[in-house]
């Protein structure tokens, strides 16, 4: 029971607080990436995985999403490597500059 109403309440909080969305990063009409999640596959059952988002983006939103895309990419588990902050200051033509921030991180599936 204990467990069950940490995992809602996490689930409550990340909701909350998401602003983000939980899809495949995708280009906007202008060429920019849009946040989301992707990944790299490198062959014997590891990925590089990509997580981005904006300035403000919480980091226990990354770190559920990464997590969340491993268990997808896994279905016996996995090992990873911790995440790498990278933030990229993105200037389009005509408009205002934006600070995207993401996290990366590589996994090796259990037993791929």
């Amino acid at each position: 029971m204990k467990k069950l109403s940490v995992l809602l309440s996490t689930i409550l909080y990340i909701s909350c607080t998401n602003n983000i969305p939980y899809i495949p990063i995708a280009k906007d009409n202008y060429g920019d990436d849009t946040p989301g999640y992707k990944e790299k596959n490198l062959g014997s059952g590891r990925y590089d995985i990509e997580v981005w988002g904006y300035e403000n983006t919480k980091e226990e939103l990354y770190v559920y999403y990464l997590h969340r895309r491993s268990q997808e990419l896994c279905k016996s588990g996995y090992t990873y490597i911790p995440s790498e902050v990278v933030e990229i200051v993105m200037v389009s033509s005509g408009r205002q500059p934006k600070v995207n921030s993401g996290r990366l991180w590589s996994i090796q599936c259990v037993n791929p």
